[in-house]
């Protein structure tokens, strides 16, 4: 919208009331508190999905880390009872709950 001129502010304001300004303004602040409820609605469910993105990509990556954890002990599992049967040691099994 073009910037009035001080002329045609005073043409275009001609004939109204304080009432109808009042109103107008009024009017405007009501349109801009629901617009700004939803927005923040919008903003407040933009966050939730995120939080629950998130929570769902930490159990991921706590699930691949475990994985990784367990096929790590297993490989050391079986080299140590190598190692120790090597080194003359009586061990016949290996493992995480023996």
């Amino acid at each position: 919208m073009a910037a009035m001129t001080a002329e045609q502010a005073r043409e275009a304001a001609r004939g109204l009331t304080f009432e109808d300004v009042w109103a107008i303004f009024r009017e405007t602040d009501a349109r801009i508190a629901k617009m700004s409820a939803e927005t923040d609605a919008k903003i407040d469910k933009m966050f939730a999905e995120t939080a629950k993105t998130i929570k769902e990509l930490s159990a991921n990556i706590g699930g691949v880390n475990n994985t990784l954890g367990k096929l790590t002990e297993e490989m050391v599992a079986a080299k140590v009872l190598k190692l120790f049967q090597n080194l003359g040691y009586e061990v016949g099994k290996a493992g995480r709950n023996i």
